[in-house]
């Protein structure tokens, strides 16, 4: 009975701090983090972190394109979930993690750059994305999670050891 006392104010604390860092990050663009225009969206400078959260839009398989600021350091839990249109994204330097189902579901994605500066990928971050069938792993990786690259096409996974391919 005691353990639940400190539960669930725990939940609570978590979820406004979400939702605090949303805000936050919303109110430096007039409300939004990001723009659409046509089939590709923009996430807006100054966003250093996407979540779940951040699109609340419904038609995500129309996306086609995403353009990430150079603030970004983190792509989030599911934060591109369902974004099945989405074929290509070049991950900015400075992202240093991609968390936990951060692509899942994303189908046509069949290319993927990964920046110098990530050091972790998330379990499934990459799970069912059913086109992508090789990509290269930069050398300041540390952690790849279980099932990162689960229900792929990956055949060829290409990574470094200073600066060495291996």
């Amino acid at each position: 009975m005691a353990k639940n006392r400190f539960i669930i104010p725990s939940i609570i604390l978590v979820l406004f701090l979400i939702s605090t860092v949303c805000a936050i990050n919303s109110k430096k663009h007039g409300g939004k983090i990001y723009t659409r225009e046509g089939s590709a969206l923009i996430i807006n400078e100054g966003v250093k972190e996407i979540s779940e959260f951040n699109f609340n839009f419904s038609h995500k398989e129309a996306i086609k394109s995403v353009v990430l600021p150079d603030s970004m350091e983190r792509i989030g839990y599911l934060a591109f979930q369902g974004f099945s249109g989405l074929t290509s994204i070049t991950i900015p330097e400075g992202v240093t993690s991609i968390d936990e189902q951060a692509f899942y579901d994303c189908h046509n994605l069949s290319s993927v750059q990964l920046p110098s500066t990530l050091r972790s990928i998330g379990e499934g971050a990459f799970f069912r994305c059913e086109k992508l069938n090789s990509i290269t792993i930069p050398d300041s990786v540390i952690s790849i999670d279980a099932s990162a690259f689960s229900s792929t096409q990956i055949n060829q996974l290409v990574v470094y050891d200073n600066g060495q391919k291996c």
